[in-house]
């Protein structure tokens, strides 16, 4: 697991690698973990950028939708 950018107030853009048990397949993947619910969209260009570095699509992004909060 790798930080490869972040801004501490904002975020924290992450890339994993993992090996599946008793095979040889690997999995990439490229997380971006933010402070608050939205974030600025330069953060998700910096993501976008990095996936594509990573050799992944846009087809590979996946949005986690905001939960509400707990009362």
């Amino acid at each position: 697991m790798y930080v490869v950018d972040t801004d501490y107030d904002v975020y924290a853009l992450v890339v994993e690698h993992k090996h599946k048990r008793n095979s040889d397949k690997r999995i990439l993947f490229v997380s971006l973990y933010g402070r608050t619910p939205v974030l600025p969209e330069a953060s998700m260009e910096t993501f976008r950028r990095v996936v594509t570095e990573q050799g992944m699509t846009e087809d590979h992004i996946g949005i986690q939708k905001n939960k509400d909060p707990v009362s």
